[in-house]
């Protein structure tokens, strides 16, 4: 079994839950909906910089979810082209919602033949950790960008989010979790080149039942607040 650069000895969850064809239950209920409002906003953050700094003038989100935090895109950057793709139930849900973006169905790891849309900027914000083979995904990512484009990725670390000595992810949903050190050979590893590797904070603080949580969990017992990686990279030429 191919290890994606994970270390020897780790155990990974065999299915895909987040994949509304294998999971019974609705992956997109309320809290989860609710929840996106906060979780991964940093990443956002980051990207609303990154367009205003280089006038970008189209964003692919592949794994797009409900596209909440791509308000916050829409709203500080009006003119942009938004275009989200993922499965068909959040996708149905962002048509149903928003006045803004182009929304397209696809499985990542099996495509169908859509229209030939590329973008100079692409983010896949906490998508990989949910794939069988994350390889799929990351050729799905290159089909998708253009020439000399920018593809920013986020996923939690590991070590940081769980300890050094933890071997399988205790979320049921994630398939496998990286390191950093691991995160970085992998993307060499799939052709591509490091542009930028930080950390973040996994959501936007303030006052609700998710950032006290968060707290509660991380400061109280002395654990890394910023533990989402965000890494930037680029097709090696």
């Amino acid at each position: 079994m191919k290890d994606y650069c994970i270390k020897e000895g780790y155990s990974i969850n065999e299915f895909n839950l987040t994949n509304d064809n294998l999971n019974k239950t609705k992956y997109w209920n309320k809290k989860r909906i609710l929840s996106s409002q906060v979780f991964q906003f940093q990443v956002y953050k980051y990207l609303n910089g990154y367009i205003q700094k280089n006038k970008i003038n189209r964003l692919i989100d592949i794994g797009c979810g409900i596209g909440s935090k791509l308000k916050y895109i829409n709203k500080h950057n009006p003119s942009i082209e938004i275009i989200g793709i993922d499965q068909e139930d959040p996708i149905e849900y962002c048509k149903r919602t928003f006045d803004f973006g182009k929304w397209i169905s696809d499985d990542f790891e099996n495509p169908r033949q859509l229209e030939n849309i590329k973008s100079k900027l692409i983010v896949c914000c906490d998508v990989i950790e949910h794939m069988n083979d994350p390889d799929l995904l990351l050729a799905y990512i290159k089909m998708r960008l253009e020439k000399d484009g920018i593809v920013v990725i986020s996923s939690p670390e590991r070590d940081k989010l769980r300890g050094v000595t933890n071997n399988n992810p205790n979320n049921k949903f994630h398939i496998r979790e990286w390191n950093s050190n691991e995160f970085r050979k992998y993307m060499i590893s799939q052709d591509f080149e490091i542009v930028d590797h930080f950390f973040q904070l996994p959501l936007k603080l303030g006052i609700n039942m998710f950032s006290l949580n968060f707290l509660f969990k991380r400061v109280f017992k002395l654990k890394p607040l910023k533990y989402n990686q965000i890494i930037v990279v680029k097709v090696k030429k």
